[in-house]
């Protein structure tokens, strides 16, 4: 069928997605078509085509090999796919005496070659190669082609008829054929190939919302876990704002306070300057007032006789320099004050700038404080999710130990009844010895005073009949407690509830070395108190041979 195949190579693979066979698509939605491609050895070979990724992909030596330079089925709507699976099918395209076939491999489409002695799909996918018993194969449909082939292979007319027997090709090709002139199953494949199409695209795409929903609702859980802690880290950065805005405001305070100090030391500084120009004065005016005295000197010693008058002025002048020298010591103690003012102002700027790093360093510290918080906080998610866990172990704990409260309840006022009914046959036991004892002193005073034995036997053998009759309540008020306290170790427990009237009970048993020892049993309730009672008039007690006394 080679000469019904129109493979052409595309200008740009913009062309194959408008005209090429669509074989299906791979997982990840990338569209998969028909084409061919020339191997290492310069044979062509059926290859897939992904125009997304711009090549074509063949098997090639166990591998999957690729390439860019690939050809096209133009005449797409000539062709369909008929399901093989190892069979022969006429009319299947080929290339290079290879069928193309397509298959499904982990979800994704896959074309490839059908191997005439295995009958098996070889086809390839992310770099590997596999053989695949179950395939498709593209058959060409053109109308009239097949029609005359089919009757020159059964060599019959066009009647309804279900099959041909004439041969065995001819009747799995002619099944199915209506009498009207025209070959009808062309659109029957049609029909298949879109069936199985939209099959695969609809398998695809339930994968893919499998896949969407199951990221949609692990991305809502990350969503939610990732608003609570976003809750948290907002709580926590409030507190650390407001931290924060406090430190700026101090700060803000400290800088303002700086800058006040800055001004005062810049007045104090034009101050020195100011005073420092006065004392150069001062000094220039006592110079001026050295040089007239030093005139008015050598004027004394040239004039004796203005030496009154000069030393006058001497003395004048004397005076004057005495209180300049004074203004000049004062002046020299305001300029030593102001300097150490200056001296302590810059120790306090000193100070402030000082303090200005430590809140810095403690800013810088909180913000430390805040990355490891954050990573605190996710740490108590995890241990949150832990005691979530640890908290439904202990509820199915807690679930399992109220049934068994149930059950050990159950038990109790079973054992309860066991008790009440041991406790009647106990007062008929204790009327029954007091009557014993009764009819025994009776008996002992006849006795004394009978003169035959004959006389009283009738007697005697009542009191014996009244003995073997205390002796079997015996055994069975011992027989009721050993059933209650079978009782209670069923239920895990040494206590039951007792009414008011009951009383505790003395069992006597033979130890390890065959003597019989006692052991008083006192009733405790279920709320911790206890119960004195009156003691049985007699004991009870299991001989060696197993027989009980009383």
């Amino acid at each position: 069928m080679d000469q019904f195949l129109k493979w052409k190579r595309p200008t740009s693979f913009d062309e194959v997605e408008g005209h090429g066979i669509v074989a299906g698509a791979e997982e990840n939605g990338n569209k998969v078509y028909v084409g061919r491609v020339i191997d290492r050895d310069g044979n062509y070979v059926p290859a897939k085509i992904i125009p997304s990724l711009k090549s074509g992909f063949y098997a090639y030596n166990n591998a999957e090999e690729s390439s860019d330079e690939v050809e096209f089925l133009d005449n797409a709507d000539d062709y369909h796919w008929v399901r093989a699976d190892g069979k022969k099918i006429p009319d299947a395209a080929i290339v290079n005496g290879y069928q193309i076939g397509r298959a499904l491999y982990n979800g994704n489409i896959v074309v490839g070659r059908v191997d005439p002695d295995t009958k098996e799909l070889v086809g390839s996918y992310d770099g590997i190669t596999f053989n695949l018993p179950s395939y498709d194969v593209l058959i060409y449909k053109a109308k009239g082609v097949v029609y005359e082939a089919i009757q020159k292979a059964s060599n019959v007319s066009t009647t309804r008829q279900s099959s041909v027997t004439t041969s065995k090709t001819s009747s799995k090709i002619v099944t199915g054929i209506y009498e009207d002139s025209r070959f009808e199953q062309n659109n029957y494949f049609n029909l298949v190939n879109k069936v199985r199409s939209l099959e695969m695209e609809k398998l695809s795409y339930q994968k893919d919302k499998q896949s969407y929903e199951q990221r949609i609702e692990f991305e809502q859980r990350k969503v939610s876990e990732l608003s609570n802690q976003l809750k948290k880290l907002k709580i926590e950065n409030a507190r650390f704002s407001r931290d924060r805005e406090s430190f700026d405001e101090k700060s803000t305070e400290e800088q303002r306070r700086f800058t006040e100090l800055e001004i005062q030391n810049q007045e104090l500084s034009i101050n020195n300057g100011y005073l420092l120009k006065k004392c150069n004065s001062l000094e220039e005016a006592i110079r001026y007032e050295k040089l007239l005295l030093e005139s008015i000197n050598g004027r004394f010693s040239n004039s004796q006789a203005s030496n009154k008058t000069l030393l006058t002025k001497i003395g004048d002048y004397e005076e004057t320099m005495k209180i300049q020298q004074e203004k000049i010591f004062e002046l020299e103690s305001e300029i030593m004050i102001s300097t150490s003012n200056s001296e302590a102002l810059l120790k306090r700027v000193a100070d402030y700038e000082e303090t200005v790093k430590y809140l810095r360093l403690q800013i810088e510290t909180i913000l430390k404080k805040l990355e490891v918080s954050n990573a605190d906080n996710e740490f108590l998610v995890q241990k949150l999710a832990m005691l979530t866990n640890s908290l439904r172990a202990y509820q199915i704990q807690i679930e399992g130990l109220t049934i068994k409260l149930q059950s050990s309840k159950t038990v109790i006022a079973n054992a309860h009844a066991e008790l009440s009914r041991a406790n009647a046959q106990v007062s008929k036991y204790q009327a029954a010895l007091s009557s014993c004892y009764v009819l025994n002193g009776k008996l002992m005073t006849k006795v004394s005073g009978m003169n035959s034995i004959a006389q009283h036997q009738s007697e005697v053998d009542y009191s014996l009949n009244l003995i073997n009759y205390s002796k079997d309540m015996n055994f069975l008020k011992a027989t009721t407690y050993g059933k209650t306290s079978t009782l209670l170790e069923m239920t895990g427990s040494d206590t039951f509830l007792v009414s008011d009237n009951a009383q505790p009970y003395t069992v006597t048993t033979p130890s390890a070395d065959g003597q019989p020892y006692s052991q008083q049993y006192e009733e405790i309730t279920p709320y911790g108190g206890t119960q004195a009672f009156q003691p049985f008039a007699a004991e009870v007690a299991v001989n060696g041979t197993g027989e009980t006394e009383i």
